[in-house]
């Protein structure tokens, strides 16, 4: 994806309500999820397993379930457009694991933060070649998504 192009993020805020209650539900573990996009804007999201040995600091998608995703994503013509997880005790920003395990250049990671429960902190990146990219992340009330959903 384009750099420059790349410097924003448009989320439907019922996404971002969906992935900050998944975030709650899992705490004190790391939750991560999946976004399907078409043409630059999110379609679908899903939530999906951490099934990492230690999920209070790490989160690794169920392979099966990242293998089903993928496969479905494909099947519809969108891409991976975002892959989410949640910082339960830390700040909204990649660790050295989280960018080190970036292994979609072409995907934007969203972090949840729970380190204050009442102002969850949701902050969105690139992650290329172990440099993190801040991008704005802009919350639309009225974003349409997928009729698949």
């Amino acid at each position: 994806m384009d750099q420059e192009a790349q410097r924003s993020i448009h989320l439907p805020a019922r996404y971002l309500r969906e992935i900050i209650a998944h975030a709650r539900e899992g705490k004190p573990n790391e939750v991560c999820g999946l976004i399907a996009g078409l043409d630059g804007s999110p379609v679908k999201l899903y939530r999906t397993t951490n099934n990492d040995s230690r999920p209070r600091v790490r989160y690794n998608v169920d392979p099966m379930e990242l293998l089903n995703v993928l496969r479905e994503i494909e099947q519809n013509g969108w891409v991976l457009h975002g892959i989410y997880h949640s910082h339960p005790m830390s700040a909204a920003y990649p660790s050295g694991t989280d960018t080190s395990l970036a292994y979609y250049p072409e995907a934007v990671y969203l972090i949840c933060s729970l380190a204050d429960e009442g102002a969850p902190v949701v902050r969105a990146f690139n992650i290329v070649d172990g440099r993190v990219i801040d991008l704005a992340l802009e919350i639309d009330e009225e974003m349409e998504s997928s009729k698949a959903e």
